[in-house]
Formats: structure tokens, sequence, C-alpha cells
């Protein structure tokens, strides 16, 4: 998947491809997100895919294309 196309994807997924990461981290930045969240209009969930795909886009532009097996 191209970064543009990645960029593109619905934001909410298909259930069924959906998989679940606990993530670990300091409370003030679990705050930061979501004040940041909260001021672009989402969840904090959403907020953390956003900045995945502006990462894999950027890694992507960089690098070339992340192909998956």
């Amino acid at each position: 998947m191209s970064a543009k196309q990645l960029m593109q994807t619905a934001a909410k997924p298909i259930k069924a491809s959906i998989a679940t990461y606990t993530l670990r981290l300091p409370r003030n930045l679990l705050e930061q997100l979501h004040y940041i969240a909260d001021y672009e209009g989402r969840s904090a969930n959403m907020e953390i895919i956003q900045l995945i795909k502006k990462h894999i886009a950027a890694f992507e532009e960089k690098y070339g294309e992340i192909k998956m097996k």
C-alpha cells in the first residue's frame, strides 16, 4: 500500500481487521495525547492511529513502500 493510500484509509476499519495492542506510557504523555485528541475532535485511540499512519507514510516516503508478506 502506498503512503498516499495509507493516509486515505477509512477512519473506522472493518472490525475483523482490528488488532488489539496494550500501550504503556507515562501518565503525562497520555494526558497530552488526550488534550490533542480532544482538540482535533478524535478519541485518543484514533489520534494514535493517525500518528502511526503519518509515521508510516513518512518512513515509506524516505525508504520506499513497506511490503507485507
